[in-house]
């Protein structure tokens, strides 16, 4: 299993009466119970949307970095705008049918990041971590000395960004090693 297909696993959870429930929305509780065949085509699109949110994210991050045009800040917001219309479009008509889960029972951040520490590899999370903190301290060395060009803002986002992905990697592991899961 990849790192994509953890992704998609971590939005589903197994109710306290043994139903299966999908929980597609970071900050909103709201879940919807499923059953085994509705899971399959929720899955695809969760791991279609994380591949396609990554490839464009890379793709008008590379943009943003090589040109240094106006518009990019533009092109960045119009990107954006159209994968969280597709996302939440897509969700909304997968979701349109399905009965809703318990008020009372959700999925916190800390279920979903001990999910994807239970079916992800040990050389997975050490290369998060590794990785984050590396992208991190260059963060740092941006808003300190302004290093390409950019403004210092650029690094304190940069830093608060990959602080918070070295943070997840780091509890996974911390979760990973702690205990059998």
């Amino acid at each position: 299993m990849g790192w994509f297909d953890n992704y998609s696993q971590s939005y589903f959870k197994t109710l306290r009466d043994g139903r299966l429930a999908f929980y597609p929305y970071l900050v909103a509780p709201r879940g919807y119970v499923v059953s085994g065949e509705q899971k399959a085509p929720l899955r695809r699109f969760m791991f279609g949307a994380g591949i396609f949110g990554s490839v464009l994210g890379v793709m008008v991050g590379e943009a943003i970095l090589l040109w240094n045009l106006p518009i990019n800040l533009i092109l960045m917001i119009l990107s954006l705008s159209l994968l969280s219309a597709g996302y939440y479009g897509g969700l909304r008509w997968l979701t349109r049918n399905l009965e809703r889960a318990p008020a009372d029972e959700r999925l916190t951040l800390g279920e979903r990041l001990r999910t994807q520490a239970q079916h992800s590899s040990w050389i997975l999370l050490w290369f998060m971590e590794i990785w984050s903190l590396l992208l991190m301290a260059g963060g740092l060395d941006i808003a300190a000395t302004g290093k390409g060009g950019y403004p210092p803002l650029f690094g304190l986002v940069a830093t608060a960004f990959f602080g918070l992905l070295a943070w997840a990697a780091g509890y996974m592991l911390s979760v990973k090693s702690s205990k059998p899961l």
